[in-house]
């Protein structure tokens, strides 16, 4: 049977916007583990799929400028979490990436907002979509956290509590759309540094 596709996909990937975060404790492996309550705006990025003979890989938009060389490579040692997705999928599900994906990045790198997470999301619920894919597999929480701790709420994409190292997700009451200004003075925050230079206490 002939394999049924979309001509083309786009899958939006929301800014993640953390209510509030505690830091509760810090693992051998140097992961912090947390307390938050996570919602997301209308604002975001775009991923987009479309056919190709051989994997291709763009970066459009207003922040495109931002990305390093090695962050725009199509090849499975890139930088870019987005690749990474799309290989970790491939060699997970056994497909071939004949494909074309673009990322229209709206949002600003290491805002602390999630926009590389939900992109890697947005990425693998696409690549889910346009293979034909279960949603649940049994490859895809370790997948999701492979590609970091915020992958797997962005993956579920609606308000949650969220624990562990972020792999434990809650469902959280129905949240009231409310307005927001969200701030960026355009200096990068990476959260990795951050973490690691994190010397408060811990949250009980």
């Amino acid at each position: 049977m002939k394999e049924t596709r979309p001509k083309n996909l786009s899958v939006f990937a929301p800014a993640k916007i953390n209510l509030y975060l505690h830091i509760t404790g810090r693992l051998d492996s140097g992961y912090h583990t947390l307390d938050s309550l996570v919602a997301f705006a209308d604002i975001g990025d775009i991923v987009r799929i479309a056919p190709s003979a051989d994997f291709e890989f763009y970066i459009k938009g207003p922040f495109a400028g931002s990305f390093k060389a090695s962050e725009k490579s199509k090849s499975k040692d890139s930088h870019n979490i987005m690749v990474r997705a799309l290989w970790e999928m491939v060699k997970a599900a056994r497909k071939t990436p004949d494909l074309r994906l673009t990322l229209v990045k709206n949002l600003p790198l290491a805002a602390g907002i999630g926009g590389g997470s939900s992109d890697a999301a947005s990425t693998i619920c696409g690549l889910q979509k346009w293979w034909g894919l279960p949603k649940n597999p049994k490859y895809l929480p370790a997948l999701l956290t492979s590609l970091g701790a915020d992958t797997t709420v962005c993956m579920h994409c609606q308000a949650a509590q969220v624990s562990g190292i972020g792999e434990i997700i809650k469902a959280a009451p129905q949240l009231p759309e409310i307005p927001i200004i969200l701030v960026n003075p355009l200096k990068p925050c990476p959260t990795e540094k951050v973490f690691a230079n994190y010397s408060g206490k811990f949250k009980e």
